[in-house]
């Protein structure tokens, strides 16, 4: 997902956005109880906060890491309004935002450039091809180590997006 940040954008994943909920829903949690509910180590949750920190500070939220990896929360009361904000780009599911992506393109993509696009592992944007393909096989063309691509006039992909 990308945010507007003062002219830059900034990428959040859901990983990420998973974290500001749950830090929103549970302000004492800590950082190991966080790590275990997301399934991540602890080192990945203070990687994410210290990558959100500026993106954060545009909300007037600031989250900082204190001994004993308990959380140091300011302006929590800005969290709903900034979930509210990261919420409304999340609305497609990652199917639609890989159709989206492939309708976009001119030429082949290859999973790697889709994975890397939409900020997804390489083997979940296989299984989400291999649906697409199912799904829409009068629609895409796959080559083996070119990619994938839409079939169709540019007023044919367009319709594909409504």
């Amino acid at each position: 997902m990308m945010i507007a940040d003062g002219g830059e954008v900034m990428k959040l994943i859901r990983r990420q956005v998973n974290l500001i909920k749950y830090i929103n829903e549970n302000p004492k949690a800590g950082i190991k109880e966080i790590a275990e509910v997301l399934d991540v180590s602890l080192q990945t949750i203070k990687s994410d906060l210290q990558n959100m920190h500026e993106f954060m500070q545009t909300y007037g939220v600031k989250i900082e890491i204190l001994p004993g990896n308990q959380l140091r929360i300011q302006g929590f009361e800005h969290i709903t309004y900034m979930l509210r904000a990261t919420g409304m780009m999340m609305e497609f599911s990652l199917e639609k935002q890989t159709m989206l992506f492939v309708l976009m393109q001119d030429d082949f993509s290859t999973l790697q450039d889709m994975a890397d696009a939409l900020y997804v592992s390489k083997s979940l944007m296989e299984k989400v091809v291999a649906a697409l393909l199912k799904k829409y096989p009068e629609e895409l063309h796959s080559v083996r180590h070119y990619g994938i691509r839409s079939i169709g006039s540019q007023l044919e992909k367009r319709s594909r997006i409504c």
